[in-house]
């Protein structure tokens, strides 16, 4: 059986916190766009999409925004075993530090584009499937025609 691993994937995160919850909104170092706080509950709900399904974020958990902006939770205990910060710090020269950040913002501008590629062969596909569509009804109508033409 062949080995696989995941790719990497860089993305951004903040952890929900007391100082959120209690601070007004919107602030821009603490809060993020899409999330709704709610302070009495203590927790914060990301909603996703039109179907206006939430997640619920409780203090401690992480908001993560994938390549694509699409938001999610992590849990605080899965945190630090899926995602590690990306600092220049671990670099010895500002060059390897330059070059990570390189690599950091190609690999972003990678996947954003790769979503917005899948976006766009969805939509290609639905368009193909209404054009299907639109032959099968221009072959039942000239089907249609052929018929009363034989019938006088």
């Amino acid at each position: 059986m062949a080995k696989y691993r995941t790719k990497v994937e860089f993305v951004s995160a903040l952890q929900l916190t007391d100082e959120a919850l209690d601070a007004s909104y919107p602030n821009s170092d603490l809060h993020i766009k899409g999330v709704i706080y709610d302070p009495i509950q203590r927790c914060a709900f990301i909603v996703r999409g039109r179907s206006g399904r939430s997640t619920r974020v409780w203090v401690g958990d992480w908001i993560i925004r994938g390549a694509g902006g699409e938001l999610s939770k992590c849990e605080a205990t899965d945190f630090p075993g899926r995602y590690e910060p990306i600092t220049t710090a671990k670099y010895d020269t500002q060059a390897e530090a330059a070059l990570m950040d390189k690599l950091v913002a190609a690999t972003a501008a990678a996947q954003a584009a790769d979503a917005e590629l899948r976006k766009k062969r969805s939509e290609a596909i639905e368009a193909g499937r209404a054009a299907t569509a639109l032959w099968a009804k221009a072959h039942a109508v000239e089907t249609e025609l052929q018929a009363l033409k034989e019938d006088e």
